[in-house]
């Protein structure tokens, strides 16, 4: 058992352990879940210049969409991501592999996945263009799966604009 003061640092690829250390607990990362990523930032900086050592790290905001499910904080490749549905309050993530549920308004998805390749094909649906298959007038086509995705009609010239566009 190791005392209380202490933690265990482990930084991890797909390899296996890149290096693991013990450090004594020194700043305490606070709520709200926003904040953490500058409270790390914070905590590094400031252990490793008191320790006059260089440190390079960084967050992976750009490929990875990041979310709560069942109490666990989650990660997904956005490449991976098919769809977004929205389905009675929450909203459905939609892989190659499997679902997942989280709370969170279509709006506040839209805006956060803006500059993604995501684009919001109708009310209750956000896609991953370049998991597009076929584009019709009504609907679109996915791949894998063949999944078909209503349009609405009101989007649909929004949506061959910026399929045009790529």
């Amino acid at each position: 058992m190791y005392p209380s003061h202490l933690c265990f640092l482990f930084i991890l690829n797909k390899g296996g352990v890149l290096l693991s250390e013990k450090f004594s607990i020194f700043f305490h990362i606070k709520k709200p879940a926003a904040s953490v990523k500058e409270d790390l930032r914070h905590l590094i900086d400031s252990y490793f210049s008191s320790e006059n050592i260089s440190c390079e790290y960084y967050f992976d905001d750009e490929h990875y969409f990041v979310f709560r499910c069942h109490r666990e904080l989650l990660s997904v490749p956005y490449k991976d991501i098919i769809y977004f549905e929205n389905r009675l309050h929450k909203i459905e993530l939609h892989t190659s592999q499997r679902s997942f549920q989280f709370y969170k308004s279509m709006e506040a998805l839209e805006r956060e996945l803006n500059h993604h390749q995501f684009l919001r094909v109708h009310q209750g649906y956000l896609v991953n263009r370049s998991h597009i298959l076929v584009l019709r007038s009504s609907f679109l086509i996915l791949k894998p799966g063949n999944t078909i995705i209503p349009i609405s009609k009101s989007r649909l010239s929004m949506v061959q604009k910026a399929l045009n566009q790529t």
